[in-house]
């Protein structure tokens, strides 16, 4: 008997605390500080954390009501009442070069007020596609933050980035967290989507490729980076002005050793990509890809046809590191 009283005491204690938690969350809630309303309904279901599962009642502004199911709809309420949304909401952006574009992003309530929202934090998340961006922003005094897309690292055509009410950073640094967190997933928390229409960068190419010191009839280092960048998703142009890539490239061979009969070439190559302005962005450089053939010409056609492996192995990696990361 004894145990049953101290246990009602105990569920007495917590509700009366949960209900004070309630009270504060109204009180922010009537002056549209919604940041602190989300955290004190998380204190209430803390407060009522052994009893989540129970019919439990308690009285509230003389109103009689089940604590944990009004401390939820209560929530709720405040939660439809957001809304969070991009300026623009359709972009078109070129993928695997550097952007740093920013595109503001607003809260403010629902009701006829459109109340901006300050304080509020605000997560970004892409649903398809992929790239860098900053990851989350507190809304200012004027209800506003800016997404940043650094770059799109992705070659799909269509891509969506999501905004979203923050509830892990809302609340994370309060204990009352664990006890919230699986109420989330059954609220419908605000969003909005950007949908981005994705570019194919242009890149443009130009070589100097030798074998023997003299000019190869075709350029055969050049011909197979062209390729790979095709297949990379990137388009070929002729026109250097309107290129978002240059692609440079030198080549040639020399003789370097001959050992019963065999004739040994070295390959060096040095290829620079430079960006619309013509900074470098990358640089890469061998000296020593053999070819070993009975004739000169051979060996040093050979040593290409290794460097196209090494190509393959070395640059193309790098490359795509440089696009795609």
């Amino acid at each position: 008997e004894e145990y049953k009283q101290r246990e009602q005491e105990k569920m007495q204690q917590a509700a009366s605390t949960a209900v004070g938690f309630i009270k504060q969350a109204r009180e922010f809630t009537k002056s549209s500080y919604y940041p602190s309303s989300i955290l004190f309904y998380g204190k209430a279901l803390a407060a009522m954390r052994n009893y989540l599962n129970q019919a439990v009642e308690a009285e509230i502004d003389g109103k009689t009501t089940l604590l944990v199911n009004e401390t939820f709809s209560e929530l709720q309420r405040v939660i439809n009442n957001i809304r969070i949304e991009f300026s623009d909401s359709t972009q078109e952006l070129k993928f695997g070069l550097p952007i740093n574009q920013r595109y503001a992003v607003a809260a403010f309530t629902k009701d006829k007020n459109k109340t901006k929202l300050n304080d509020l934090p605000v997560k970004f998340s892409f649903v398809s596609g992929k790239g860098n961006i900053n990851e989350s922003i507190i809304t200012n005094n004027q209800g506003k933050g800016m997404l940043s897309i650094f770059k799109i690292t992705s070659t799909q055509a269509y891509q969506e980035i999501e905004a979203a009410l923050d509830f892990e950073k809302m609340c994370s640094t309060d204990t009352s967290w664990k006890y919230f967190k699986p109420f989330v997933s059954q609220l419908s928390i605000p969003s909005h989507r950007m949908f981005i229409k994705v570019i194919a960068p242009k890149f443009y190419s130009n070589s100097s490729e030798k074998n023997l010191n003299s000019p190869m009839e075709e350029p055969i280092l050049m011909k197979h980076l062209d390729k790979r960048m095709f297949d990379n998703g990137l388009q070929l142009t002729m026109n250097k002005a309107e290129a978002d890539l240059i692609f440079e490239l030198t080549s040639n061979t020399q003789q370097v050793n001959v050992a019963y009969e065999m004739i040994t070439c070295h390959l060096q190559f040095a290829l620079t990509i430079k960006d619309a302005s013509g900074k470098p962005v990358y640089s890469h450089q061998k000296n020593d890809i053999k070819g070993i053939r009975l004739k000169q010409q051979e060996a040093g056609i050979y040593a290409y046809k290794s460097g196209i492996e090494y190509i393959d192995t070395k640059v193309i990696p790098e490359i795509n590191t440089l696009l795609f990361k």
